[in-house]
């Protein structure tokens, strides 16, 4: 694993370009058919629910890989200007694996047959903004008592698993399109400490069917249905 960050604006005394940074960030793993690891043996996708996460993509634990590679690669950038911040992030996530050649594909149970490629691609952008501290409108930071921070991101993920399926046991899923808009409110009570409620609207194009039960969506008996639903979130953050 490799992070990067540069903030090259930072000795510029020019607020427009001052608050630059930007960011990489490099995760690199092989599977290994000897190891019960399966931190590189499997590709999953879950939800941030207050009931439980739940998930929206998996191809099990039982994915026989026996050899390959895994990268993930996420690239940022951030710009603050006053009591605004700007976040966007764009994120690259591969697995190439090889099975040994005997198992089918889109069995009902995760396999993974020779030559397998499954993408998952990541967009971010966030929107910050402190509303109010002691000092009036459009000030405060999180070291200031009394600041109110509101923020709103939107988020799309997209999955697309190749030949393996991505929802075993739940019928067959090789795409999904997961979108997710949140909005927060924070109030900073102590400095770096603060309580806020998020909600976050979440929208996918597939889901299993042990999701769609959980979250209460379920549209037909069985199979692989879309589907939107909302959590809501009562936080406590304290940074040390």
């Amino acid at each position: 694993m490799v992070y990067f960050r540069t903030d090259p604006f930072s000795k510029i005394k020019n607020d427009w370009i001052l608050g630059f940074s930007f960011s990489i960030g490099a995760w690199f793993c092989s599977p290994d058919g000897r190891s019960a690891n399966f931190s590189c043996l499997r590709a999953r996708l879950q939800d941030h629910g207050p009931g439980g996460r739940q998930t929206l993509v998996d191809t099990g634990t039982a994915a026989a890989a026996t050899s390959g590679d895994t990268q993930f690669i996420s690239t940022g950038i951030r710009w603050i200007f006053g009591p605004y911040r700007l976040r966007a992030i764009l994120g690259f996530m591969n697995y190439n694996w090889e099975g040994d050649g005997t198992q089918a594909a889109l069995s009902g149970t995760p396999a993974v047959p020779r030559g397998s490629d499954i993408s998952m691609r990541n967009f971010l952008i966030g929107h910050d903004v402190f509303l109010w501290s002691p000092k009036g409108p459009l000030t405060g930071a999180a070291s200031v008592p009394g600041s109110v921070l509101f923020g709103y991101h939107f988020e799309r993920n997209n999955v697309d698993c190749g030949t393996i399926d991505c929802a075993p046991g739940a019928g067959v899923m090789r795409r999904n399109r997961i979108t997710v808009n949140e909005w927060d409110l924070w109030y900073f009570f102590l400095p770096s400490k603060s309580v806020g409620i998020s909600f976050l609207w979440y929208d996918a194009k597939n889901l299993p069917a042990a999701a769609q039960t959980n979250l209460n969506i379920r549209k037909t008996a069985s199979g692989v249905k879309g589907g939107d639903w909302v959590d809501v979130v009562l936080g406590l953050r304290v940074n040390f």
